[in-house]
């Protein structure tokens, strides 16, 4: 299980790296998801759950004072918003979502999405979102799927030659 997951991240998504094997043995708040065929795994998607932090800690956070690992959307947001309360809620992010290559545009990647939005509503989770490069072909996925477009970044990445996104959806 862990070598179809691990390998369908590297052969679909350009940012796995070996800190991503790691994160997905012992990453905090990690829930994994993954559509399978056949006994294969097709789709996976990597979901870390943020937020929920006491009104010290926020009060911390959107100061400055702190800037705690792991809480990328929550303290976003309640930095460029100027509303600490973002980082009381919990919030699913969703880390990385990859589809067999050979499978991609048939829709797999959006049933998957659908499910962790799901999961994530009944887990009482008041929001699902995600970051990544805004290429226009990975921005349209995310919103067809209801996602709204919240914060752009100003630099392109070295990577993609996209500027950063940042996405949200209120459940």
């Amino acid at each position: 299980l862990l070598r179809d997951v691990y390998g369908l991240l590297r052969s679909a998504h350009y940012r796995t790296a070996p800190d991503d094997l790691r994160f997905l043995l012992d990453g905090p708040a990690l829930s994994l998801y993954r559509l399978v065929c056949n006994e294969q795994t097709i789709a996976v998607a990597m979901v870390v759950e943020e937020g929920g932090l006491d009104a010290g800690m926020a009060a911390e956070i959107a100061a400055g004072r702190r800037r705690p690992r792991g809480h990328l959307l929550v303290q976003t947001m309640a930095i460029h918003e100027q509303q600490p309360q973002y980082l009381q809620q919990r919030v699913a992010r969703v880390v990385r979502i990859a589809v067999h290559t050979k499978l991609q545009g048939r829709g797999l990647g959006s049933q998957l999405l659908q499910a962790i939005i799901a999961d994530q509503q009944a887990r009482g989770v008041c929001a699902v979102g995600s970051s990544f490069s805004a290429t226009p072909e990975v921005l349209a996925f995310w919103q067809r799927n209801g996602f709204d477009l919240v914060r752009i970044g100003h630099k392109k990445q070295a990577a993609s030659a996209a500027p950063s996104a940042l996405v949200l959806r209120h459940l």
